[in-house]
């Protein structure tokens, strides 16, 4: 692999291309896995599904390839729509243990659980979007299983002919770290058409500062003296974020600096997956299972600040 091109991490972000969530859902319903039962972690990881010796033949002398569907694509699609889902349920509990530390007066950890959970929800968004991140050795590979069609695809449309689908891979030169997440989760709510999505969350979400959101995190973790709140001792009450209030026409200004940051951030993005799983199942009855226990887990008692800041009163998020 070293007498390939050199790798611009960042500029590879820019190679996953806009997409249409309706069109995106479509395709999904091809490659909807078998989860017995409910709730399980995916059979196989898709670093396990992928031919290694096929894409080490396809990116010899290249930082990216387009290939032709083959048989394991099947099983690669659903190996990446099985981990979305997955790391949904993973984000659900990590950000709902974060919203009872902070009702029950430990909100400095909360911020430090949040900043998890909501990493996990980012991942699945990215996932639900069709853009898988496999590890080989010490490299993340992007997988996008939607991409925008070829040109070759296009001509084959042109003329009524449905065309064969296609994966397209990227090389990154590295392991992603957190910033490489944000950066490609940023990324990808940017270029895609999701009308489930309030306009107002995703422009907050556009304009953020990626290269920040880890500061806060890493600030409480490995500085000495760093604590948030004054629950270090004693118990407190539950900071600003207890009377959030969060809708299609209002999002708090997401501002790193904000002590209440991560649990803002955890609940919003959390949302987009949630919107996301909610349309998904809304058209097969065969994620019916799943989602009946993601959101049995979304409940009250588990997610009160969930609950609170989208105004859950008739069980429906909005």
């Amino acid at each position: 692999m070293s007498d390939r091109p050199k790798i611009n991490g960042d500029r590879v972000l820019d190679r996953v291309r806009a997409r249409d969530w309706n069109n995106v859902r479509d395709s999904w319903f091809n490659f909807i896995p078998d989860i017995v039962p409910s709730g399980s972690a995916p059979a196989e990881a898709t670093a396990d599904i992928i031919d290694t010796q096929l894409l080490h033949d396809e990116l010899r002398e290249k930082n990216s390839c387009r290939i032709v569907d083959v048989e394991q694509a099947i099983g690669v699609r659903q190996s990446i729509l099985a981990e979305a889902i997955f790391l949904l349920h993973k984000a659900a509990h990590v950000i709902g243990t974060a919203e009872r530390m902070a009702v029950d007066g430990h909100p400095t950890w909360a911020m430090m659980n949040a900043y998890q959970g909501s990493l996990f929800a980012a991942k699945g968004v990215i996932y639900l979007l069709g853009v898988g991140l496999p590890e080989f050795g010490n490299e993340t590979l992007i997988v996008d299983v939607m991409p925008e069609l070829s040109e070759s695809q296009k001509r084959l449309v042109k003329r009524n002919i449905e065309p064969a689908k296609e994966s397209e891979f990227f090389r990154t030169g590295r392991r992603f770290d957190h910033d490489s997440t944000w950066k490609l989760f940023q990324r990808l709510i940017r270029v895609s058409k999701v009308n489930l999505w309030s306009e107002d969350h995703i422009e907050e979400l556009k304009h953020l500062d990626t290269g920040s959101i880890s500061d806060k995190r890493n600030w409480l973790q490995y500085r000495a003296g760093a604590w948030l709140y004054t629950d270090l001792h004693n118990l407190m009450g539950v900071p600003s974020h207890g009377n959030l209030s969060i809708s299609s026409s209002n999002c708090p200004e997401l501002d790193p600096e904000n002590p209440d940051f991560y649990m803002i951030f955890s609940l919003v993005v959390m949302h987009l997956g949630y919107l996301l799983f909610e349309d998904l199942k809304g058209e097969t009855n065969k994620l019916t299972d799943e989602w009946n226990l993601y959101i049995e887990n979304l409940n009250e008692h588990r997610h009160p600040l969930f609950h609170r800041a989208f105004n859950v009163g008739e069980g429906i998020l909005q």
